[in-house]
């Protein structure tokens, strides 16, 4: 039996990462009939695949549709070299900004295995990423094509999702992409439940600031707002409530885009 220390903890490709794991899984089904006598039977089931990914900094792997060579390091030491290879399909990503703890964004970033994955004795190389991440405190939210800011938030929440379909090859399972969904959610500090900036039903860009230039941000076009709960009254802390919405690829006839603080499109054109 191996026993390792996770520090060696890598995956190649995907920088600032601080755990992966994966799970696997049967769907046999228990049955009962006749010729299983006076105890229940369970045959062979189809074997499932899925982990993830958790680590630090602004933007996490996007699930966009395309299938990843994925190289799981469990040890890179010389002599005891383990990795776990095969082929992923990111299904969610959510980034989390602790504005009001100071903390680094952190993210996770969920997959299905297309398939097995493979032990070996290879090396996953290294990190070459060498920065500290930038501070969550930088994180505002500002709505609306003047970038009004929302006052009091205390931190941020973005989550990035593809649903996928499911099928099985040889008894394993492999799965098709399906269409980019994004949720937003913040929390803030305030005693007015009914701000007109995001108002239950209202429609408007969103931009998840970065960097305290302000310069580089999330650019979300179009959140429509959806729901604002937890305004709770209490006598032992301040009063704030939750903010969340969903993004929408067309408003009107509009369409919409999602962009990340590098400037690169995941869907649509931001271009003006």
């Amino acid at each position: 039996m191996g026993v390792r220390h996770g520090k060696d903890a890598f995956v190649t490709g995907i920088p600032c990462i601080s755990s992966w794991q994966v799970s696997e899984a049967s769907n046999a089904q228990r049955y009962v009939a006749s010729c299983g006598g006076d105890g229940s039977l369970v045959p062979e089931g189809n074997v499932d695949l899925t982990g993830s990914i958790a680590g630090v900094g602004w933007v996490p792997p996007i699930p966009d549709g395309v299938d990843l060579s994925f190289r799981g390091v469990a040890s890179n030491v010389i002599g005891s070299l383990l990795s776990y290879t095969g082929t992923i399909l990111i299904q969610e990503s959510t980034l989390t900004i602790p504005v009001e703890a100071g903390g680094p964004p952190t993210w996770s970033a969920n997959f299905g295995v297309q398939g097995e994955l493979t032990k070996d004795a290879a090396t996953g190389g290294a990190d070459t990423t060498r920065s500290n991440a930038a501070s969550g405190k930088w994180g505002k939210v500002l709505i609306g094509s003047g970038d009004t800011e929302v006052s009091g938030v205390r931190d941020i929440t973005l989550t990035l999702r593809r649903p996928p379909a499911t099928f099985i090859n040889a008894g394993a399972t492999s799965r098709r992409t399906g269409n980019l969904e994004c949720d937003i959610a913040f929390n803030v500090y305030n005693d007015d439940k009914d701000v007109a900036l995001y108002a239950l039903n209202a429609i408007d860009e969103v931009k998840i600031v970065t960097n305290e230039a302000e310069d580089e941000f999330w650019w979300l076009s179009f959140i429509r707002f959806l729901q604002k709960s937890n305004f709770v009254v209490d006598r032992g802390q301040l009063i704030g409530y939750q903010v969340t919405g969903q993004w929408s690829f067309v408003s009107g006839t509009t369409e919409g885009f999602i962009t990340l603080p590098d400037g690169t499109d995941i869907i649509g054109d931001s271009t003006p």
